[in-house]
């Protein structure tokens, strides 16, 4: 972007020095021929006067001066013109930048949690908890896309536990979210420990714990950390009253 910017401008110095250079050498170091003897002999009888000839020759001198010095001054300020047009090119994009991000800031994505369940399967006419795993559905209620980057999830009985770091694992998967987007994802329960709080769904509380990370347009990344709890004896999950169980960085 810059050498296309700045090649117009090399082409034009370019051709002003040399018209500069060519005139300043036209004028100061082209010797200047005398009349030879014959010439001067011919002038005589002829009763001609040089004088008018070499008075020509200083007008066209002069003039071929001021020529040469109102070119360099012209050549100065084009070059002085092109530097100052690059500084308010350069302003202009780094205000545009900031105009960006100032807007990506007042505006930004806003991940969270909506509803969290088990997923529930048809059998003999009826629905009934499905063991292998747990859904979620998730929302941006921001005003700009965002994308998950990193996920962790933890299902297990009693108090959660007090930090969840994804430590580079994405559980949900990478996706995209546009404003007011929301998307279900399913969680399947693979370890043992969470095979048995799921066993022991009806005689204490599951709790859910999760930490979603992602990222907006400007690379900006937040944390939201949730917590859902399904109280013994039922099969839906709810919030902790806890402000310290749902919260985002």
């Amino acid at each position: 972007m810059l050498i296309r910017f700045f090649v117009p401008w090399i082409a034009l110095a370019a051709i002003l020095g040399f018209a500069v250079g060519g005139s300043y050498v036209w004028t100061s170091l082209e010797p200047r021929h005398a009349p030879s003897h014959e010439q001067h002999a011919a002038n005589k009888e002829k009763g001609a006067n040089p004088e008018p000839i070499n008075e020509a020759e200083h007008a066209i001198a002069a003039y071929t001066f001021w020529l040469m010095l109102f070119t360099g001054i012209l050549a100065v300020a084009t070059i002085g013109l092109g530097v100052a047009t690059y500084g308010l090119y350069a302003t202009g994009e780094k205000q545009i930048g900031l105009t960006r991000d100032q807007f990506l800031a007042t505006h930004r994505p806003e991940l969270i949690v909506r509803e969290v369940g088990w997923n529930m399967v048809d059998m003999d006419g009826g629905s009934v908890v499905d063991d292998s795993s747990v859904v979620l559905i998730v929302a941006n209620r921001g005003r700009n896309p965002c994308t998950i980057v990193e996920s962790a999830l933890e299902l297990r009985s009693g108090a959660p536990r007090a930090f969840l770091v994804p430590a580079g694992e994405n559980v949900i998967g990478r996706a995209v979210f546009a404003p007011g987007q929301f998307e279900g994802f399913r969680y399947r329960i693979t370890s043992a420990e969470e095979g048995l709080t799921v066993g022991a769904r009806g005689m204490s509380d599951c709790y859910l714990r999760g930490t979603i990370i992602y990222e907006d347009g400007a690379g900006v990344r937040r944390r939201y950390v949730f917590t859902r709890v399904c109280r013994r004896g039922s099969d839906d999950f709810g919030g902790t009253g806890d402000p310290s169980h749902e919260y985002t960085d």
